[in-house]
Formats: C-alpha cells, sequence, structure tokens
C-alpha cells in the first residue's frame, strides 16, 4: 500500500512539471510554428495574389487562427467530442467538406504544403495536450494489441494445423518426416 501511496506521489509530482512547465513551453514553440505559417501564407498571397484567390487565402488563414485560438484545449477529448458532434450535425459537416474542398482544388503547391505543415503541428498539439492521458492508456492499449496478436497467432496455428492434419491418409509418412525432422 505504502508503494501505491509513493507511485501516487510522484506521478503528481512529475503531472505538475509537465502541466506547468513543460507542456506551456510545448505550446508556444507550436503557436510559434503555427504564426510561422500563417506568416508564410500571407507571403504567399503578397507574391502570387494573382494565383492564390480571396477564398482560399481567407480559408487557410481562418484555419490557422482557430488553431491558435483552440491549440491549448486541443485535445483527446475535444478531439472525440467533435467528431460525435460532426456526425450528429450533417448540415455543419456539409459546409466543413465545402471548406476542404476548397482547399483540396487549389492549384498553388504551396498552399498544400501550408496544410500539411498545420495538420501535423495540430497532431503534435493534440499529442502533447494529451501525453499524460495518452501514458496511462497505453498499457491498455499494449494489452489488446497482445490480445489481437495472441488471437491472429491462435487463428492461423488452427489454420495451419487444419491443413497439416488435412493430409491424406495414404501421404501420413509425410507427416512422420516431418515431425521427426
Amino acid at each position: 500500500m505504502a508503494y501505491f501511496i509513493y507511485i501516487l506521489v510522484i506521478l503528481s509530482i512529475v503531472y505538475f512539471i509537465y502541466e506547468s512547465i513543460i507542456l506551456p513551453t510545448i505550446r508556444l514553440r507550436i503557436r510559434y510554428r503555427l504564426f510561422e505559417l500563417r506568416d508564410e501564407l500571407r507571403l504567399l498571397k503578397i507574391e502570387k495574389a494573382e494565383e492564390l484567390d480571396e477564398k482560399t487565402f481567407e480559408l487557410c488563414q481562418d484555419t490557422l487562427n482557430m488553431l491558435l485560438a483552440f491549440l491549448h484545449r486541443y485535445d483527446i477529448s475535444s478531439f472525440i467530442e467533435a467528431n460525435r458532434f460532426f456526425r450528429k450535425n450533417p448540415s455543419l459537416y456539409k459546409r466543413v467538406m465545402k471548406r476542404r474542398e476548397i482547399l483540396e482544388k487549389c492549384n498553388l503547391q504551396e498552399i498544400h504544403l501550408i496544410k500539411e505543415k498545420y495538420i501535423i503541428t495540430a497532431i503534435c498539439a493534440l499529442i502533447a495536450n494529451s501525453f499524460f492521458f495518452l501514458l496511462m492508456l497505453s498499457p491498455f492499449v499494449l494489452l489488446v494489441a497482445a490480445f489481437k496478436g495472441m488471437r491472429y497467432l491462435l487463428d492461423r496455428a488452427k489454420n495451419i494445423t487444419s491443413e497439416l492434419f488435412s493430409i491424406p491418409e495414404r501421404e501420413a509418412d509425410l507427416l512422420n518426416q516431418i515431425c521427426i525432422g
């Protein structure tokens, strides 16, 4: 029982250090990365104003601004809730898909690179904000993966055994040679 309390105290201290020192630093780096991407987008608008239509520019900039605004709240629970919300609101989902389609249709490769970079940055924020949850969940995920692996191996062994013992009786000597070596 005492070990359990020691482990809880140590985990609490580590959690406090992560949440109050490390995570704000990570978020600041992510925020700077998003500012950098937004500056890249604005520079692209200046340099290629005739090629980059206003709608695509505004859409991309809105996305970056939204990421900046919700950076500190983007974690596993908000990710799951947003997914549920989209499923319950097909009209909103339709509008989101139209906005995505506008970005997909853009001919500028730079826009697609910026989009790819901000998606990766958002995933980094998701992982950073959910780190301790993911850390606590990892033993269960490994356990499930181990069970799935065991099930696969058992299914495979069942198939091989079924094939092996489907050898015609007149060729049983072949089975003996395989087993004896």
